[in-house]
């Protein structure tokens, strides 16, 4: 038996789903500024971002705490030793991590705070590069912007490539807050 995909969307809906906007953030961007609900989403990001790195901090400090106290109850050390060594490198590396974040928090506020949508417009595109991994592109007046393989499928079956475009992004970012076909 085969099964039948459903038909694709139409390429402004497509858009609008894989950039998450609605009408009302398209109209914002087009009179230059950021939408409510897209600065709800970039701090949401930001907020992931936080989650991912505590998880990932989280993780290395249980698998090194587990790791050398068994390292050193194998090769006869203080357990306090190795384990103040321990902290001592997750203490420099998490404290660098931190600060890559506060300022990638600092500039996603300022962005928020300054407004700044910028546009560009010219003939849309999808292109892939690489192999293993793919890397994959949104592409509209010789700017890219890189998006998820599933995403750039979604906008592939919708045919919106070689149409006429405007995108609205971040300037400083370069995240893409809407498109207008």
């Amino acid at each position: 038996m085969q099964t039948l995909l459903p038909p694709p969307p139409p390429p402004d809906e497509a858009l609008a789903e894989v950039f998450q906007y609605t009408p009302k953030d398209l109209r914002a961007n087009q009179r230059g500024s950021i939408s409510e609900r897209q600065q709800e989403r970039m701090r949401a990001r930001h907020a992931d971002s936080v989650g991912l790195t505590k998880g990932f901090f989280t993780f290395v400090a249980v698998i090194g705490v587990v790791g050398s106290g068994l390292a050193a109850l194998n090769e006869g050390i203080p357990l306090w030793q190795m384990w103040l060594a321990v902290l001592i490198g997750l203490l420099c590396w998490s404290g660098l991590a931190w600060i890559i974040l506060a300022y990638s928090h600092r500039r996603m506020e300022q962005t928020i705070a300054a407004g700044e949508v910028a546009q560009i417009s010219g003939t849309l595109h999808l292109k892939r590069e690489g192999h293993k991994p793919t890397l994959h592109y949104f592409c509209v007046g010789g700017r890219c912007f890189s998006i998820d393989a599933n995403d750039h499928y979604k906008l592939e079956r919708s045919r919106v490539g070689g149409q006429r475009a405007t995108v609205y992004y971040t300037a400083r970012w370069e995240w893409v807050l809407a498109v207008e076909l």
